[in-house]
């Protein structure tokens, strides 16, 4: 809908649109979504992004997985357990692409609207995170690659040798 989306530190995902005319133009919180219940109260939002039915998927660093519906705002999550997000997760009409700091993942949504992994893909995470990076996994976010009706996946892993490119078959 043309419209940003912004998670904030208190715990709110906010979605502003602009308003007024001319040069009296302002942007203003149409919607805002409190997901503290949905999450601890230490963890950080690390995007928070569309899908291509309008329901608001959000990640957190702590590896938590979720999913606004965007008729009721029900909100329900899913816990990648003992793993990080550090990356922005990608969107397309087939899935939602995270990538955490041990494997490569699709989720959809399930008839209950929790997001669920549909597949897990480990890559080489190395034996340490690398210099500037938050944790030992990819330092990369999913990149969605439609290629003369190939639907590809890539991403950087963590390989001790040298940081290699990934492509997975969507």
């Amino acid at each position: 809908d043309d419209r940003p989306i912004i998670a904030t530190a208190d715990k709110k995902i906010q979605i502003f649109e602009l308003q007024g005319t001319g040069n009296n133009l302002e942007w203003v919180v149409v919607k805002q979504y409190d997901i503290l219940p949905a999450r601890s109260t230490s963890s950080r939002v690390t995007d928070a992004i569309p899908d291509w039915q309008g329901n608001l998927w959000f990640i957190t660093r702590e590896g938590i997985v979720g999913a606004i519906d965007k008729t009721t705002g029900a909100i329900r999550t899913t816990a990648l357990s003992g793993e990080e997000i550090q990356n922005s997760l990608a969107v397309a009409a087939d899935g939602v692409y995270i990538v955490s700091n041990f494997a490569m993942y699709r989720f959809e949504l399930d008839a209950a609207g929790v997001p669920t992994p549909v597949w897990r893909k480990e890559y080489d995470r190395g034996s340490v995170a690398k210099p500037g990076q938050l944790d030992q996994g990819s330092g990369t976010t999913p990149v969605l690659l439609d290629y003369n009706g190939h639907r590809w996946l890539a991403i950087g892993d963590n390989a001790d040798s040298q940081i290699n490119a990934v492509v997975f078959n969507r």
